[in-house]
């Protein structure tokens, strides 16, 4: 999963808005004010509780799911960084190998250079 489909992500707009929890509590409480002119229940406030713990269950299963989800992307992304970082280190040492060998033959050019220049003593 990648970071903007977390963004993007349902399960985190439901536990923001609320509008789930909000609705059955709502319904229950209308339902509630409905009976009590009638005989109290002993299920409705019981009902009430399994249907938040039942939508909070499921808000939990689908943030681990996302929050497991971003970990595995974290980990890839790391062991692409380990990569790279290899790599980059390889050319960094292969380039300070080059810099050294073109500095070597600069002194012997520019020593072939110096000679060539000095006239001949006669």
């Amino acid at each position: 999963m990648s970071i903007s489909k977390l963004r993007n992500s349902t399960a985190i707009d439901a536990i923001l808005t609320n509008e789930a929890v909000t609705r059955v509590l709502t319904l229950n409480s209308k339902s509630d004010l409905d009976q009590s002119n009638k005989a109290p229940q002993d299920t409705a406030p019981h009902t009430t509780v399994e249907r938040v713990n039942g939508f909070l269950r499921g808000i939990s299963e689908n943030s681990t799911g996302e929050i497991d989800a971003l970990i595995s992307d974290l980990s890839v992304l790391r062991q692409k960084l380990v990569t790279d970082g290899s790599k980059i280190e390889q050319h960094v040492t292969d380039f300070a190998a080059l810099n050294q060998s073109v500095l070597s033959l600069t002194k012997i050019v520019s020593e072939g250079v110096a000679q060539v220049k000095e006239p001949p003593t006669h």
